[in-house]
């Protein structure tokens, strides 16, 4: 199991946190509420927003999405069953932090209409 806190020396501290509403600085990252839930296993996320300061632009470059959270199996025999805090935050389960995935942004021209 690969925590957050190892993690984040590969790919660096959250800049922006892909919320379904409100803020989307790093301030935002443990905001669990704010955050898509996947419906039949699947996640979406369509949004648009300015980049929150300081983050520029060009930090972005080179960037990678993180996206966390282990959902629990009920029945397995490693399954985590929400009382273990996380190191990030304890007043946050460690398997709502957890990095499970990880890709790297690709910029692409934005769609004039």
């Amino acid at each position: 199991m690969l925590t957050t806190d190892e993690g984040a020396e590969a790919y660096g501290p959250p800049l922006i946190s892909l919320t379904t509403e409100g803020d989307v600085g790093p301030d935002s990252q443990l905001d669990l509420g704010r955050f898509p839930m996947p419906i039949d296993g699947a996640i979406g996320y369509s949004r648009s927003f300015e980049i929150p300061a300081p983050t520029q632009l060009s930090d972005l470059v080179d960037a990678v999405l993180v996206q966390h959270g282990l959902p629990s199996h009920e029945g397995a025999p490693d399954a985590y069953d929400g009382q273990t805090p996380s190191p990030t935050r304890a007043s946050v389960a460690l398997e709502a932090t957890l990095p499970v995935a990880c890709g790297a942004l690709v910029a692409e021209e934005a769609d004039e209409r």
